[in-house]
Parts: structure tokens; C-alpha cells; sequence
């Protein structure tokens, strides 16, 4: 069974990707962050994106393992990597973030996807359209919610 790394992301596809813009570089962020305006990630949005994930990069085999080789063979970091890179891909006006994916205590441990942070100014005053929030909201599959600031695990 094919087991997907972080570092095998940019290179796994066989597929060839057309030429395109440059894209967007991610806005200047300080060496920690201690909050997060974000949506929780649940269990089942991050398995969603792991079914997503696999089938991109290894088409038809997915069917042939069970959930628990899938947990196996994709990890829950380059699941939610993975997940927002095809946000950014999708939403050009989302503000692009070196940490998109972060943890969070609320109350048990959960992911957020990040739309801003508390990093640096330019991470903090990220113009940011209530509607992007809501398509990205639809586009990740996560439960019905509000962004809103988040306490988030400290990051260097």
C-alpha cells in the first residue's frame, strides 16, 4: 500500500498541471502566533480530505483499503496541507498563510483551518470578505459555524 509523505506532495501527481500565474506569496508572519481566526476541522472533514488526497495522487486504489490503512497511509499534517493548498487554489482572495492548518484546545484538540493571525500586523489586518469565509466553509466540508478567534497551540 502506497504510503503519502508531506514532502511527496508537490511531486506524487503523474499528472501534468498547465502553466500558470504565479501564485500569491503567503503574507509575512512573525515567529509565533498564539491566536486564530479560524473553523474547527473535524474528524470526519479531515477523513473526507484524506479519501480526497489519496484518490488525487493514487486514482482507484482507495478502494481496496480500509479506513484504518487509509489513516495509515495518509497523514493527518499533510491531509490538512493538502487541504489548504486546494483552498488557495480555489480562492485566490483567501489570505495565504505559511500556517493555514493549526491546533487548537476547544476543548479537546482540534484543527482549525486559519484565516488570520496574530503573528504579525500584516497576518492580523488581512482584508478578508465574510463571503470568502463562507465558500471556503462550504468548499472544506466543516460543520455549520462562525469563524472566530481561536487560543492556539504556541507556533515558532
Amino acid at each position: 500500500m502506497p504510503t503519502l509523505r508531506a514532502s511527496q506532495l508537490a511531486t506524487a501527481s503523474s499528472t501534468p498541471t498547465p502553466p500558470r500565474a504565479p501564485e500569491p506569496k503567503p503574507l509575512p508572519q512573525g515567529e509565533s502566533v498564539t491566536r486564530a481566526l479560524a473553523v474547527k476541522v473535524d474528524d470526519e472533514c479531515i477523513d473526507r480530505w484524506r479519501e480526497i488526497l489519496y484518490d488525487d495522487f493514487f486514482p482507484g486504489k482507495r478502494s481496496e483499503m480500509t479506513p484504518e490503512q487509509l489513516r495509515r497511509a495518509v497523514s493527518t499534517p499533510s491531509t490538512v496541507d493538502y487541504m489548504a493548498s486546494q483552498v488557495y487554489a480555489r480562492f485566490p482572495n483567501i489570505p495565504r498563510l505559511e500556517r493555514a492548518c493549526l491546533l487548537a484546545a476547544c476543548p479537546k484538540w482540534r484543527w482549525l483551518y486559519v484565516f488570520k493571525d496574530n503573528s504579525s500586523p500584516e497576518a492580523y489586518h488581512a482584508p478578508i470578505d465574510p463571503e470568502d469565509i463562507r465558500a471556503v466553509k462550504e468548499f472544506l466540508g466543516v460543520k455549520k459555524q462562525g469563524a472566530k478567534w481561536y487560543q492556539v497551540v504556541q507556533h515558532v
